[in-house]
Parts: structure tokens; sequence; C-alpha cells
């Protein structure tokens, strides 16, 4: 059985997202989202990113990234600075 290691409950959105380089974005999905971090699919261009990262979501939510863990095309993040709430 897996233990549940999250300190935030996160939910699934399945929204589409914008990772922000120093010289490209790479389109991205985020599978689930909590107060504290999000799980990425990373949709096109190359998978190596920097440890940190800018993350946009929607047209003006821009959250600070950092990589947990990594597995091909997915991406664990938390943010270094929680959200305040959730929101669509």
């Amino acid at each position: 059985m897996k233990v549940e290691r999250r300190k935030t409950t996160r939910f699934d959105v399945f929204e589409s997202a914008s990772i922000v380089l120093h010289r490209r974005i790479a389109r991205c999905v985020i599978q689930n989202l909590s107060l504290t971090g999000a799980k990425l699919c990373i949709q096109s261009g190359n998978t190596d990113l920097p440890p940190t990262f800018l993350l946009l979501r929607g047209s003006t939510q821009l959250l600070d990234c950092r990589i947990v863990w990594s597995a091909d095309r997915t991406t664990g993040v938390v943010f270094t600075r929680p959200l305040r709430e959730l929101t669509s």
C-alpha cells in the first residue's frame, strides 16, 4: 500500500500551462494541483528543466517552482511560496 506523504490535498485539474525558461517556453499540462505543489506533464520541447523555473498558470498567475522529482515527461514540483487558495 502506498503511503501518502503530502501535507496538503491535491486535486485533479488537467489544465494547460507554460513553463517559462530563459530563452524558451515549454507547454505542459498541470495534472494535479495543491496549495504547495503540482504534477506537470511536459507536452512540447525539451524535457530537461532547470531545478527552478516559473510556471504560467492561466494568463496572469506566475508560480515559482522547484523540481522534487522527474520521470520521462512528468515532473513533480513544489511552489516556493504556497498558494493562498486554489482558483480555476
